[in-house]
């Protein structure tokens, strides 16, 4: 699997954890974390311009992590 499928496949899987978990209640801040367009977005871009193929890869391939450390 080449580098923009590999991509693209791991940006679909977190696009669904997305839709799957609008809001996660997190008990150290004791309030709703909200996952929204704006937090996908930053996983796509910086501040600047949209982040290396291999930067989305890292940090698609993390965020199924962050649910349960919300959690």
């Amino acid at each position: 699997m080449g580098l923009e499928a590999k991509c693209n496949h791991l940006r679909k899987e977190v696009e669904e954890i997305f839709k799957k978990n609008p809001e996660i209640y997190c008990p150290y801040f004791q309030e709703k974390v909200v996952l929204n367009s704006d937090g996908f977005h930053h996983l796509r871009y910086s501040s600047r311009s949209e982040r290396s193929k291999q930067e989305q890869i890292l940090k698609f391939s993390l965020f199924p992590l962050a649910i349960p450390v919300i959690r």
